[in-house]
């Protein structure tokens, strides 16, 4: 009797080891973080800048900017340099991005692509843009650099 209580034993041990156990499941992605208003303070200053997208307005004291999008308006006393703005970037001297979806506004515009109008002094885009300005470039246009008006789609 003892052995076969242990031979029963040795087979639920062999039995257990070969069921396959199954995968735990995989938490939901958590929801970006966003903020309605969102200050800074310096160039990603506060960090959170870089974390926390907005959907409202970014506004710099004097200055802002993130690797989080904007889907509103970021504006900045001095200057405004969010990777990606999907609205308006209104900044006193300088407003600097990646991607803008909308209108860039100020003294000095930098951007790589604008899907809308650069309206300043001076307007840089390495893409594409429209702009409107003293001077205006756009890398690889038929006119690279124009005064008033410039545009590539």
């Amino acid at each position: 009797m003892l052995m076969l209580l242990g031979a029963f034993s040795l087979c639920a041990v062999g039995a257990m080891a070969q069921t396959p156990v199954p995968a735990p499941a995989s938490a939901p992605a958590p929801a970006p973080k966003w903020d309605f208003l969102q200050p800074g303070f310096w160039f990603d200053v506060p960090t959170s800048m870089s974390k926390t997208e907005v959907y409202g307005a970014r506004v710099g004291l004097p200055f802002c900017s993130g690797k989080a999008k904007v889907c509103g308006l970021e504006t900045a006393v001095l200057c405004g340099a969010t990777d990606t703005v999907y609205g308006a970037q209104a900044c006193v001297l300088a407003s600097i991005g990646k991607y803008v979806d909308g209108l860039q506004l100020a003294v000095v515009n930098y951007c790589e692509s604008v899907d809308g109008v650069q309206v300043g002094a001076v307007n840089v885009a390495t893409k594409s843009s429209c702009q409107v300005g003293l001077v205006n470039y756009i890398e690889g246009a038929r006119f690279p650099v124009t005064l008033l008006f410039n545009y590539k789609f």
